[in-house]
C-alpha cells in the first residue's frame, strides 16, 4: 500500500514508503479531514493494488472562522521526530487552516514548504517558539522573525537574565515582544509537579488571588521551592504579560480524585484560572491545542482553536 493522496490536498511527488501486510488478510483503510469532515473506510486486500476513493462530506462547516493550533512541534524539536513536509501534510490532513510552529527554543519557518506545494490558499503557517525553562514554566510565542545568523534562529535564551540569574517569567515575556511577538501563551499551566517532571508556571509562582482586593500575586516566599535553588532572582515570578491561555492542553485523562471515572486532568482547574482572571480585570484569550509531538499518537489539530 503506498501513498492514498487525494486531489484537493495533494502534498507532494513522492509516494510514502510501503506498508508491507501479511498476504491473505482483508482490511480497512480510514479516511479523515479533521472535525468538520466525515470519515470514510474501505475494505482492502492484502494482495490488492490501485487507487482508493473515498467520499467525505463537511458535516459541520464552520463559515467565518479558521480551524488553528497553536502549540504545535516537529523535527526543530529535540523531542520530535517529525519532519517538516510531513508536519505540513499533518496540518492538511486534519483540516488544520492556520497553526505556530512552536520548536523548543528554536525559531522554524515552514511556510516556504507550502508555498512550494502551491497551498498557500489552504495554510498559513507562522513561526513561532517554545521558550522551555526545566523548571518553572513554559511558553510559547508568535509570530518570531527567524534569524539566519543565530544557531538557535533567533530564541530567547531564557538562561541569560538581570544578575546572572535566568531569566523570569516577566523577562521573557519582554524579551519575546523585542522579537516581534504579538501573542504569548502559557502552556499547561497547571498540568506538572512530580519528581522529574517540569514544574507548570502557575504551580511554580503560587499564584494566588485575592478576592478581597481583586488582585492576582505569586506567594514567592512560602514557595515549595526557593527561587535561589532554580538560578531565579528572589522576587516573584508571576507576570500578567501574556495574552493567552492553554486551558485544554492534549487528551491526557486520568482518574485523579478516585471516583472510578477517567477526566481530564488539568481542564477544570485551568478553566477555573480563567474566569478568575477574567473576573479580575485581566482579558485573557483561551485557547485548545494539541502539543502534538507525533504524527499519530497525539494528533494534530486534537484540540484546536476556531478564531
Amino acid at each position: 500500500v503506498h501513498a492514498i493522496r487525494g486531489t484537493t490536498t495533494d502534498v507532494g511527488d513522492g509516494a510514502d514508503p510501503a506498508l508491507l501486510l501479511p498476504a491473505g488478510g482483508i482490511y480497512k483503510i480510514y479516511a479523515s479531514r479533521g472535525t468538520e469532515w466525515s470519515t470514510d473506510a474501505v475494505p482492502f486486500t492484502a494482495t490488492a493494488d490501485g487507487n482508493l476513493t473515498f467520499h467525505l462530506r463537511q458535516v459541520a462547516p464552520a463559515t467565518g472562522y479558521l480551524s488553528t493550533e497553536w502549540h504545535v512541534h516537529q523535527i526543530g524539536s529535540p523531542d520530535s521526530p517529525v519532519g517538516s513536509l510531513d508536519r505540513v501534510r499533518t496540518a492538511l490532513s486534519s483540516g488544520v487552516e492556520m497553526f505556530s510552529v512552536n520548536d523548543h527554543d528554536y525559531v522554524t519557518d515552514l511556510q516556504p514548504i507550502v508555498t512550494d506545494l502551491g497551498l498557500d490558499a489552504a495554510l498559513r503557517i507562522i513561526p513561532g517558539i517554545e521558550v522551555t525553562p526545566f523548571a518553572y514554566g513554559h511558553f510559547n510565542a508568535w509570530p518570531m522573525e527567524p534569524d539566519a545568523l543565530s544557531p538557535n534562529r533567533g530564541a530567547v535564551d531564557w538562561g541569560r537574565g538581570m544578575a546572572g540569574y535566568a531569566m523570569i517569567p516577566d523577562e521573557i515575556f519582554a524579551a519575546m515582544r523585542a522579537r516581534g511577538a504579538q501573542l504569548i501563551q502559557v502552556n499547561h499551566p497547571r498540568s506538572g509537579s512530580s519528581l522529574g517532571e517540569f514544574q507548570s508556571y502557575f504551580d511554580r509562582a503560587e499564584v494566588v488571588y485575592d478576592y478581597d482586593n481583586r488582585t492576582i500575586f505569586g506567594d514567592f516566599q512560602n514557595a515549595t521551592v526557593p527561587n535561589g535553588e532554580l538560578r531565579l532572582p528572589n522576587t516573584s515570578l508571576w507576570s500578567g504579560a501574556f495574552n493567552m491561555l492553554e486551558v485544554w492542553n492534549g487528551f491526557g485523562h486520568a482518574d485523579s480524585d478516585g471516583d472510578g471515572r477517567r477526566e481530564n486532568t488539568s481542564l477544570d482547574r485551568v478553566l477555573r484560572d480563567w474566569f478568575n482572571m477574567l473576573s479580575m480585570g485581566l482579558p485573557i484569550t483561551p485557547a485548545g491545542n494539541s502539543d502534538t509531538h507525533t504524527q499519530t499518537v497525539d494528533p494534530m489539530g486534537m484540540p484546536r482553536t476556531y478564531v
